[in-house]
């Protein structure tokens, strides 16, 4: 029942009722969710699979999906590899591409111009820009901890950057 509710949901937010069959790429390092995405999804979409990992950004490329669903794909990587990855990610989107991406890290907000939706116990607590979503009250009333969020500029010309961080006291 909820993998249906999700699908619709999923439809009317991309429209995708409009696209004939739209390919949908799901990147998920568990084998299982992607089964289960595949059984929810194969109805209405054409669904491709892969590992996070530089083969999956070589399937992207190659494939060109409508949608792109990528499961914490910064999850197990070094700083480096983490930053090219969020990066890769930007430009996808910037080109046009559709990017769904769930992630830990709500950091990983402020580095994205789309919406962002933040969840607890699977249900939406806040959805808007992340300057909207990302707040001090709404991570506190999300993780439990103290936690802030700063504004730090950045320089000439540069926008300034946001980021959260929790107090360890």
């Amino acid at each position: 029942m909820t993998a249906s509710v999700t699908v619709d949901r999923l439809e009317e937010r991309l429209s995708l009722a409009e696209i004939d069959r739209p390919k949908v790429l799901v990147v998920d390092d568990d084998p299982l969710n992607r089964s289960l995405l595949r059984v929810v999804l194969a109805p209405t979409c054409s669904v491709l699979e892969a590992e996070s990992g530089p083969e999956a950004l070589d399937l992207i490329a190659r494939s060109e999906p409508d949608v792109v669903l990528l499961d914490e794909p910064t999850s197990h990587l070094d700083f480096r590899s983490q930053a090219l990855t969020l990066k890769m990610i930007g430009a996808l989107a910037a080109q046009g591409m559709t990017m769904i991406m769930t992630t830990h890290d709500p950091n990983h907000a402020f580095l994205f111009a789309g919406r962002v939706a933040l969840m607890k116990q699977g249900r939406f607590i806040a959805v808007g820009t992340a300057s909207e979503v990302i707040t001090d009250a709404t991570l506190k009333a999300t993780y439990r901890i103290d936690v802030a969020v700063f504004s730090v500029p950045r320089g000439a010309g540069l926008a300034e950057r946001k980021f959260c961080s929790p107090w360890l006291t």
